[in-house]
């Protein structure tokens, strides 16, 4: 049967002002408005998919004989690959350049409750006396909402088996989608009033699927050699959901990397979306080996951070302690590399190493990347960030409750990873199939793979060859110690008790490299000769079979190390697994995978990709806000602003409200504001010139915002009412 794919890109044009709140706030700010990575507006998918559903259900409540109410539920709830449709939604991201509010898409909404109704006595002598309109004590809430006239775009994505559904499920999807009026917050009150259009001009992927590509001379498929590897870089176009749900807290934690099983099983199910029931069998038994997707920032494949890379211990600064400060750049070790890791205990060796750094292991999600044109042992290192969304369970009926709601990490949109593909038997037939799956991830660019929770859409592009990993030395060194790192987890049993390894050890070397040898050969490790920094992890899984998840299996973690001392078993070591890619078990799931280094690392002090579009820890509203009240709580800074030569409470009340009308007026001068107080000050004290200095610290914050003007002139209003009562106090 033949598969059909639709890529629909829609337009949202605001008509009213809208917000979608993302459950943080600020001390002068309720509520917040949800941001995407580049911290530009943004309505999620899963908020739009919800208002689908609300409209599914009430047009099916309303009338069970609809047209389209079988392919609504059908369109809404399958996403298994041989369901008749799928659809993938995706967000609406803001649109700068067609939005007529380029430079701030962005208003604050303030709102009071009001007293309401009033009554005398109780019981049956409870008496009305009146309705009153007075904003009730504490009620005031302010909240961050979207312009309307703002432009959105998202890209959704429409799966119909057979040609005799094509007409049926692409119409129901267009009456979906127009069923939609309004999004975000209180649209009983008329908020979130929008516009989607996009949908009737939309070009259409017909793609008839054909399982054996060797009978169709029109497609030109490129050979792959059996022991090829080819690697890729995947990019997320959603917030990518991969939770760890191993650790407990309040904040459901995410990896930063996609495993082997789940990028196995995502290429499985995308092959068996498009009719390859051959690459979805194969991948399946394993014919293929499928790498860890690895976050890189330059596009360059990317591994975890060996365990032995260290950073130095710093001092208290302030009211910081020294494991909450950030560790500067080029402030990492290579702790092989560092004679305090050394056996050496003379006195010449402890007195040098008391003057040395104490030091720290990396603590976050931490990754390598080589760089073209740089040295063998030369690496930058990044932290791969991750951000906070905060959901709420769907509601079918019934009332909310606080408990429904919960927080997550997420890996931002547009990350992209690396990983590799191999035929794992190695032989020709393994090797064609490769060759046509190798041929569908570059040409079906019209369908994406869902990874994740919630299956966020990812594309994938070949990586050009040059920018490949090496996980081999290149010209070895003899008679110098070899580190072998592992660039994915490490699954060894013990023979002896029948259970998994849980730390790198001789034992482990000696297991899996007497494998590989003879009797005469043997690679006899001991405790004197090695080095080792290691970690434990678990591999976790789904049971499809039974239904239930799989028993955690422990296993070595990824970017455990182990430096092995001795030049002659080194040399021994690095001869033998020279022609390796990969030790142990599971490995067409991509465990065992491992890198070998002689030189010490060195960790370049590179901005450009350490810091390179790196995302602000909040967006620039919420940092502005923060860095106000550090100005005005400044010591310093009250000194000045509480002496007898600054401007009263009465003075900052007027230019409190001469900022209000410049925002009236849409003037987004806030020089103008100090100006205008200069010039009417009297010219006998000319309080206003006394602290000019900070005046001008708070116009270089706000940004030419005459919204922020206003909040700096109530911080110090504050301040100065503080003052004011401890002096009454006295």
């Amino acid at each position: 049967m033949s598969v059909h794919h639709f890529t629909y890109t829609l337009n949202m044009t605001l008509i009213d002002d809208l917000h979608t709140g993302s459950g943080l706030g600020t001390g002068l700010i309720n509520s917040l408005n949800s941001r995407d990575n580049a911290q530009m507006p943004v309505i999620w998918r899963q908020h739009i998919k919800g208002l689908l559903v609300q409209f599914s259900d009430r047009a099916s409540t309303l009338d069970s004989k609809h047209k389209y109410a079988q392919a609504f539920r059908e369109l809404l709830a399958n996403d298994t690959p041989g369901s008749p449709c799928t659809l993938i939604p995706g967000s609406f991201y803001y649109q700068q350049k067609e939005s007529p509010h380029q430079d701030d898409p962005c208003l604050i909404w303030a709102s009071t409750a009001r007293k309401g109704a009033q009554y005398q006595g109780s019981g049956n002598q409870k008496m009305l006396l009146g309705f009153n309109r007075a904003p009730a004590t504490g009620s005031l809430r302010s909240a961050e909402y979207i312009r309307a006239g703002s432009v959105f775009r998202t890209t959704w994505y429409l799966r119909i088996q057979g040609e005799e559904n094509i007409d049926h499920y692409s119409e129901a999807f267009k009456a979906l989608m127009r069923g939609i009026g309004q999004a975000g917050s209180k649209r009983r009150r008329g908020c979130g009033q929008i516009r989607l259009d996009g949908w009737d001009n939309t070009e259409q992927s017909f793609t008839p699927i054909n399982s054996e590509h060797k009978a169709t001379p029109s497609i030109n498929i490129a050979a792959v050699q059996p022991n090829e590897e080819l690697h890729y870089v995947l990019t997320n176009r959603e917030p990518l959901r991969l939770p760890n749900t191993d650790i407990p807290g309040n904040i459901i934690p995410t990896h930063s990397h996609i495993s082997g099983v789940q990028l196995t099983g995502a290429l499985a199910a995308w092959c068996k979306s498009l009719g390859e029931d051959e690459l979805f069998r194969a991948l399946i038994a394993g014919q293929f080996t499928v790498s860890y997707a690895y976050p890189s920032r330059s596009g360059c494949p990317g591994i975890p951070a060996p365990c032995q890379l260290q950073t130095s211990k710093k001092h208290a600064s302030g009211s910081l302690p020294w494991w909450a400060v950030r560790a500067s750049h080029g402030d990492y070790y290579d702790a092989y590399a560092n004679d305090t890791c050394a056996n050496n205990t003379s006195e010449s060796q402890q007195q040098e190493n008391s003057t040395k750094p104490k030091l720290k292991r990396l603590k976050g999600h931490y990754y390598l990347e080589r760089s073209s044109g740089q040295p063998s042992s030369h690496y930058y290192l990044h932290n791969q960030p991750v951000a906070i969304h905060m959901r709420n369970r769907v509601h079918r009926g019934g009332e909310e409750d606080d408990s429904d709601l919960f927080s997550e990490e997420v890996l931002p949109e547009n990350t992209r990873f690396t990983f590799t593909l191999r035929a794992t038997q190695g032989n020709g037939a393994s090797a064609e199939l490769l060759a046509r799956l190798n041929h569908l991830l570059i040409t079906s660019q019209h369908y994406p793979l869902q990874i994740g929770r919630g299956k966020a859409p990812c594309t994938v592009q070949a990586q050009p060859s040059e920018y490949q990993f090496p996980t081999s030395l290149g010209q070895a060194e003899p008679g110098l110690p070899l580190v072998l790192v592992l660039a994915s987890p490490l699954l060894v049993y013990n023979p002896v008790t029948v259970t998994p390894y849980t730390q790198l050890n001789h034992q482990v070397i000696n297991q899996l490299a007497n494998e590989l040898l003879d009797e005469k050969h043997k690679l006899d490790l001991s405790n004197e000769d090695y080095q080792s920094f290691s970690e434990e992890t678990r591999l976790v899984g789904y049971n499809f079979a039974t239904g239930l998840p799989k028993k955690p299996q422990p296993c070595i973690a990824a970017g455990s190390s182990i430096c092995i001392t001795d030049p002659i078993k080194a040399d021994k070591l690095r001869s033998l697994l020279s022609d390796h890619r990969q030790l142990g078990e599971l490995q067409p799931l991509g465990l065992g995978c491992f890198w070998l280094y002689q030189t010490p690392l060195t960790i370049l002090p590179a901005q450009s990709l350490t810091e390179q579009n790196q995302p602000e820890a909040e967006h620039s509203l919420e940092t502005a806000l923060s860095k106000l009240k550090e100005l005005i709580e400044d010591k310093k800074t009250k000194a000045t602003l509480l002496s007898a030569s600054s401007p009263t409470k009465t003075q900052w009340q007027k230019c409190k409200q001469t900022a209000k009308k410049q925002k009236a007026n849409n003037l987004a001068e806030n020089e103008s504001i100090f100006q205008c107080m200069r010039n009417n000050q009297n010219a006998s004290d000319k309080v206003w010139d006394h602290i000019v200095t900070i005046t001008n610290e708070i116009i270089d914050i706000t940004k030419h915002d005459p919204a922020l003007a206003i909040w700096a002139c109530d911080l110090v209003i504050q301040l100065l009412e503080q003052q004011t009562l401890e002096n009454n106090h006295e």
